[in-house]
Formats: C-alpha cells, structure tokens, sequence
C-alpha cells in the first residue's frame, strides 16, 4: 500500500481535490486488492485526449455458485470524487464482450449509480460493488472458443454429403397416389353343358303346354 501512496502522490499532483481522490482510492484498493493505479492518455468522444489517473485490474464476481475475475478499469476525473468516473469492462484477449443492460458493445458501463453520482454519498468501493452485484447477475464478459467446429462423422458405406437420420427416428409411412379400390368381385363363371341342355327341356315342356291350351280354346269356338 506504501508504493500505490507514493505513485498517487505524483499522479494526483493536476488533481483538484488531490487529498479527498486519493483518500477514497486508497479505500478501494483495500477492498479490491487485485486493482493498482495507472496514469494513461484518456481518449473522449469529441477526439481529444487527456492524462488521467485510471484504477485497473479485476473484480471478483459471483456468478451461478462460482467466482470469476472481471477486468475493469475506471478512470478519474480531476475533479473527483465530485464527479463521476468512467467505468469500463477491460477484457483480455482471450474474452470477449458480451452486450447487457449495463454494458455497451464498447465496453463502456452505464448504471444509474453512475449517472446519481454524489460526493460523499458516492465513492469508488461503492460504484466497484455495485458493478460486481450487477456483473453476478450477467456477466460482461465470456471466455472465446478455440475449439474448431466438429467434422461431421460418416457411417458405413455413407458418403460425404449424405445426412443421417436422427436417432430413433421413424420413417414416414408411404403415402397413396388414390382412395383405394375396393376388392374386384370374381367374374361369373362360365355356363356348362348341363346348364344349356335344362334350358331347352324347360322351353319345351311351355310350348306343349300353350298348345295344349290353344287346342282347348279351339273346340269351344
């Protein structure tokens, strides 16, 4: 803690309120031991640069029963703690940004803590708090795949290019080109000898029987 008192000492020399800033940094750094203290070139959104104190480093975030380490970074005005830092998700390379309620494509933080900042009601241990509790519940950060996409396997005697069913899949049933014909009653079958002959006995036996009855009609004329 004796070497980041001597680096703020030189770093908040431009600062207007260089006690107060370094008062409430300090108080940060004992909270969060993983954060240290940078002066860098600060680019804003009109183009124009400035050197500013920035607190850089991770935060540790629970997340889902575990804890992962979000890199931020918040940058000091020169007139903190009476205005507002920029706070920032700083990932690394091998994470990259996720875009949620509370943080831009950019990296950029924007919750109302922020935007209702207040001195002394705000300071920087509160701001990193609330940003850990909203980073819990999403994340800003996600961890890049490396891992190829995985090639598609073959089975026996299939071709590239052919797709293989799902499992446990079931064909679809075949579909009928028409409404299905009922049975085709069998023809009748063939008359027979026996057939014809009962026919020419029966036709027989009415011809006698009309002239038998006409011979009668005759004989009482």
């Amino acid at each position: 803690m004796a070497h980041h008192e001597t680096y703020l000492r030189n770093s908040l020399s431009k600062y207007k309120y260089p006690d107060m800033a370094k008062r409430d940094i300090l108080g940060a750094f004992q909270r969060f031991k993983d954060l240290r203290p940078n002066v860098d070139k600060f680019t804003f959104n009109d183009g124009s640069q400035k050197e500013l104190l920035c607190l850089e480093g991770t935060i540790p975030v629970s997340y889902k029963g575990s804890t992962y380490n979000i890199p931020v970074s918040v940058w000091l005005l020169e007139t903190h703690p009476y205005n507002a830092p920029m706070a920032f998700v700083k990932p690394t390379s091998n994470m990259q940004i996720r875009e949620c309620r509370h943080v831009s494509l950019t990296g950029k933080v924007h919750m109302p803590y922020l935007q209702e900042w207040r001195h002394p009601q705000s300071d920087l241990i509160g701001l990193i708090e609330v940003m850990a509790i909203e980073f819990g519940e999403m994340p800003p950060v996600f961890a890049k795949s490396n891992n190829p996409p995985p090639r598609p396997t073959y089975g026996p005697g299939q071709a590239p290019g052919t797709q293989m069913p799902y499992p446990g899949a079931q064909p679809y049933p075949q579909q009928s080109m028409g409404p299905t014909q009922p049975p085709t009653r069998p023809p009748f079958p063939p008359s027979s000898t026996g057939n014809v002959e009962l026919s020419t006995i029966q036709c027989f036996r009415w011809t006698v029987v009309w002239n038998f009855i006409l011979c009668l009609i005759c004989s009482y004329m």
